[in-house]
């Protein structure tokens, strides 16, 4: 008879069983490796739910990296620029 633990559900083979505990490969995690890890863990500003970051409100990118302003939308209008004028006396000779 084996006396080696196993793990459960044989870490859905994203994983090695070592002692009855899995050792997920990179980009896994959970008691079985049945979660897939999301890029940069969201850094820190938002949840993982199915290899899929959900951003917290004011963050935005596929890593909840990039801040983002709360629901508000920035416009700018840019005015036209006044014509200059060069002073004959500044003028040189183009020839």
């Amino acid at each position: 008879a084996c006396d080696t633990p196993s793990c459960a559900n044989d870490c859905h083979g994203q994983g090695v069983c070592v002692a009855g505990r899995c050792m997920c490969d990179e980009g896994f995690l959970g008691e079985s490796c049945e979660e897939k890890r999301c890029p940069g863990d969201c850094s820190g500003n938002g949840y993982c739910y199915q290899g899929s970051c959900q951003c917290s409100s004011g963050f935005a990118g596929d890593d909840c990296s990039r801040v983002q302003p709360h629901g508000k939308r920035f416009s700018m209008k840019l005015a036209k620029a006044p014509s200059l004028t060069v002073p004959k006396s500044l003028r040189g000779s183009v020839e």
